[in-house]
């Protein structure tokens, strides 16, 4: 039989600038779709009332059915009047100091008539009132979250400060401008202890905005 000679066949790699074009394409679309999924996201989050966007965790007052409509503007007057001892005694006045004095939420005679046991507690530079369920039937906790400015923070506690009081921010007659906001629980979760709550947008807790839409 005739003998042929050995034949060799050279495998050509892809060009690798070629190569490298089409990666850098591939993750440009995947860059630019990943980008317009997160911003449809949050733009479906965020929602916008009476001119206002409200952020995931945030609530009009007007959205809120007529029941919670009354415990937070109970909430509210119960806050005028720690406002008021705070600045007229230098510290914020407990959860049972307020139920004595008939301070509603605090006390049972409340549109509420208890339906939710009330706590205070305080933690550096900040001081919270905590209203728990006090039966299984649906009512949700409340929460009023005061903030205080650490002491090197001079426009927290200049009275002369350019910034003015807002829905959630009021100033003391000695200057000391406060951080306000009031909160319910998201449906379905509810604090499992008394202790001071740290970051309310975290742990299931919406803020409720009285100024957007309610009418006040």
């Amino acid at each position: 039989m005739p003998r042929f000679p050995p034949s060799t066949i050279e495998v050509l790699p892809p060009s690798r600038r070629s190569e490298t074009g089409t990666i850098v394409r591939v993750a440009v679309v995947i860059a630019v779709g990943a980008l317009l999924w997160i911003g449809g996201r949050r733009a479906r989050a965020a929602r916008e009332i009476g001119g206002r966007v409200l952020l995931p965790f945030q609530v009009s007052f007007a959205e809120l059915e007529p029941a919670l409509q009354r415990a937070v503007r109970e909430l509210h007057e119960g806050a005028l009047e720690a406002l008021r001892l705070r600045g007229a005694e230098g510290r914020w006045p407990d959860a049972a100091r307020l139920a004595a004095e008939l301070v509603p939420p605090f006390a049972d005679d409340g549109v509420d008539r208890g339906r939710r046991r009330w706590s205070s507690r305080a933690a550096p530079f900040a001081f919270q009132y905590l209203g728990r369920p006090s039966r299984d039937d649906g009512t949700r906790a409340l929460l009023l979250r005061i903030l205080e400015p650490p002491p090197g923070d001079l426009e927290g506690r200049d009275p002369r400060a350019s910034l003015a009081p807002d829905e959630q921010h009021r100033r003391l007659a000695d200057g000391t401008l406060l951080h306000v906001s009031f909160w319910i629980e998201s449906a379905g979760v509810m604090p499992s202890s008394e202790e001071i709550v740290r970051e309310p947008a975290l742990e299931g807790w919406n803020q409720v905005l009285c100024g957007v839409g309610s009418g006040s």
